[in-house]
């Protein structure tokens, strides 16, 4: 949680984002011809990866679980202690609407995502909600 507020800040104040494949692309970025966005996927590969910002990180519960996972699935037994992604997005009630972040979802700036924790008990427990 606490990288994903400093990306907040370092957008802000323009300062390059680490690792930069989780740099969004702005409504500039996609009018450049040959542009290539960064994609969660290359992002999550950087942030907990050999060599990534993170290569420490753990599973919670298991020891050789899984670091993150796309939900808690009581039929997928090592999804329990990971991170769960979701990408947030505004509802036509003004609720958020959740859905899966996807490898080939393109990282957008001002996109909204929430971090949680795959549970023992296979439910998500919320850490935090942040923004590119």
């Amino acid at each position: 949680m606490a990288w994903a507020v400093g990306v907040d800040e370092d957008m802000n104040t323009g300062k390059p984002i680490s690792p930069l494949k989780c740099t969004p692309a702005t409504d500039k970025d996609l009018k450049t011809l040959k542009f290539q966005p960064n994609t969660w996927g290359e992002c999550l590969a950087n942030l907990f990866g050999p060599k990534g910002k993170f290569p420490d990180v753990s599973n919670t519960f298991l020891e050789n679980g899984l670091i993150w996972a796309k939900k808690c699935d009581r039929e997928h037994l090592e999804s329990k202690g990971a991170l769960v992604f979701e990408r947030l997005q505004p509802g036509p009630t003004g609720s958020p609407l959740v859905s899966e972040l996807k490898d080939a979802d393109v990282l957008l700036s001002g996109m909204e995502f929430r971090i949680s924790l795959c549970d023992r008990g296979f439910y998500l427990i919320k850490i935090g909600e942040a923004k590119l």
